[in-house]
């Protein structure tokens, strides 16, 4: 009640921290930033693929941790199989639209 600004930011960066490795307790404040940034990147690569479903299951698993709590592994752990779906999703789509060139080599595939 103190300060809503402080909890807003905390959900905020708490949220995208879900979208990336979470909330690792022994590394330096400045690296949880930019798992945030990073975290948004692929919530933003996400919303591009429109892979609402992936993205509402990230939230589902996640929500009601990220409101109050940092998302440490140990509250995420059912989370990163839902993030190693979503990078191969990324990926594969990606791949399919031909914006990842080093899949590709003069113009033929090297996956079968």
């Amino acid at each position: 009640k103190e300060k809503p600004v402080l909890f807003v930011k905390n959900a905020v960066v708490n949220t995208l921290l879900s979208f990336s490795t979470g909330y690792i307790t022994q590394l330096p404040i400045w690296l949880h930033y930019l798992l945030a940034l990073l975290g948004l990147i692929h919530l933003v690569l996400l919303v591009y693929l429109r892979k609402w479903y992936i993205i509402l299951l990230i939230l589902a698993s996640v929500g009601t941790v990220v409101l109050y709590y940092p998302p440490i592994p140990a509250y995420i752990f059912g989370n990163y199989l839902i993030l190693t779906l979503s990078i191969y999703c990324i990926i594969h789509e990606l791949n399919l639209k031909g914006r990842l060139s080093f899949f590709q080599k003069n113009g033929k595939s090297k996956t079968p």
